[in-house]
């Protein structure tokens, strides 16, 4: 039996993960996760920004009378026993990390990771990158408080901000408009990538259904931005690219421009939390290409798919300059105008109901004409998204609220005609109420005032 003929002296064995060993027909197996910025890491030769945190856990099968579990750098200084290790990068140098598992009988299977550090990334640079201390951010509503739930794809504390289930006896539907952000200063003219994890669900829905409601929510940089939206307990990793120019500064971090609290019970983003952010620098170049492509977005805009103010902006862009700060001027522009066209014709669909009924009712309410005249006014997605809430608000206090079971088919628009959505069910702006599907027909589920587990009007369509 030659497996058996192993000598004391360590025989050590350096492979890929997963490593394996054989010995008396049994298989070792050492299996080896590696863990950056938040996200799983491949392969022996890791890029590091000085200050970040790699997190290192290794496994083994089948590989009995084990001696020792270590960790050691590249001269051969032990650093830590046990199966997992996080590493910091604390200087500009290259380094190893060495693991070496090692069983009674001298043999050793080990791992070594190459760490290469990178001077573009920036990471440590950032007030808060993971996202520890809700107080180290600004934000435009309370309730942001550190998560410390075990969440796959998170460490410990994250930022989250949640809606219960039901508060005052009422059931709640999902968060109100929020923004959290930090401002960096100092930074190199150029091109950058900023990246997170988010979590922005309906919690209780199982798959795709928990990010079917989720709308409006975005990461951002400066005027750059990408959607987020999540599975329930599931983060996603978001990546926005963006200019920063002779100012030296972003204001960066995540917001929701929409209240989602007029969604049913379950449909609204009931969680969101963030953590492990990455800040990367890709350059101090503009390439003509992008400006290029920018400049035929901003010239495909037309004049009624913006706000009138957002137009003037648009057509006062320079045509000509090619560099990073023009690059930023559209990078802003254009984040206004596709954060404005998610609902632009939508909303002034509804605003020119609202009026239209104001004008041919004599309506004299003070409060409805000054939320159609803001509205009228609101130039940026952020005055325009606030304005209609107010003017949505403003709307239903107005009219009367149903005390009891009553038909209410004469008072939808159209003859009482409502659009299905694609998952069977639709909040109408008219009404302000909620509404799903029946067998073909409509069944309003909620209206203001209400518990929204219960129907108070039924239309019979």
């Amino acid at each position: 039996m030659k497996f058996l003929i192993i000598t004391f002296s360590k025989c050590f064995l350096n492979y890929d993960t997963p490593s394996s060993v054989r010995g008396e027909g049994i298989k070792g197996t050492l299996s080896v996760t590696a863990t950056y910025n938040g996200q799983a890491v491949t392969g022996t030769d890791l890029l590091m920004g000085q200050g970040r945190n790699l997190s290192i856990t290794t496994a083994y099968t089948n590989w009995n009378y084990i001696e020792s579990e270590e960790w050691y750098d590249e001269n051969g200084t032990r650093l830590a026993t046990g199966g997992s290790y996080t590493y910091t990068l604390k200087d500009d140098q290259e380094h190893q990390l060495i693991f070496r598992l090692t069983n009674q009988s001298g043999v050793v299977i080990e791992k070594t990771f190459h760490i290469i550090p990178n001077e573009n990334e920036l990471t440590s640079s950032l007030p808060d990158p993971d996202c520890e201390d809700p107080s180290l951010w600004t934000t435009n509503v309370d309730g942001f408080q550190r998560g410390t739930a075990v969440i796959d794809g998170f460490s410990q504390p994250f930022i989250e901000r949640k809606r219960e289930a039901s508060e005052g006896g009422l059931l709640c539907w999902g968060q109100e408009r929020f923004d959290i952000s930090q401002t960096v200063r100092g930074l190199k003219l150029g091109k950058y990538e900023q990246g997170a994890s988010v979590i922005a669900t309906q919690q209780g829905k199982n798959g795709e259904a928990a990010k079917n409601y989720v709308k409006d929510v975005y990461l951002y940089a400066d005027g750059a931005h990408t959607a987020v939206s999540s599975l329930d307990g599931v983060p996603g990793y978001f990546v926005v690219d963006f200019y920063v120019g002779d100012d030296g500064q972003v204001t960066f971090g995540a917001k929701n421009m929409t209240d989602q609290n007029y969604g049913y019970y379950g449909k609204g983003m009931k969680l969101f939390a963030i953590d492990n952010f990455s800040f990367i620098y890709k350059g101090p170049d503009v390439l003509a290409s992008v400006l290029s492509d920018m400049r035929e977005q901003v010239a495909e805009v037309k004049k009624d798919e913006v706000t009138s103010g957002l137009y003037e902006t648009l057509k006062a862009l320079d045509r000509k300059a090619d560099d990073v700060n023009t690059a930023v001027l559209y990078q802003r522009a254009l984040g206004e105008v596709r954060e404005l066209q998610v609902h632009y014709k939508e909303y002034m669909s509804v605003y020119h109901i609202y009026k239209e009924y104001v004008e041919t009712n004599n309506v004299d309410d003070g409060n409805l004409k000054t939320a159609l005249a803001a509205f009228e006014a609101a130039g940026s997605p952020e005055e325009f998204f606030q304005a209609f809430d107010c003017l949505c608000k403003a709307w239903k206090e107005y009219h009367p609220r149903a005390e009891k079971t009553m038909d209410v088919t004469y008072w939808l628009p159209d003859g009482g005609a409502l659009t299905p959505s694609e998952d069977a069910g639709m909040y109408d702006y008219f009404t302000r109420w909620m509404t799903d599907v029946e067998e073909g027909n409509y069944r309003i589920l909620a209206i203001d005032g209400s518990d929204a587990a219960r129907g108070d009007a039924v239309v019979r369509i």
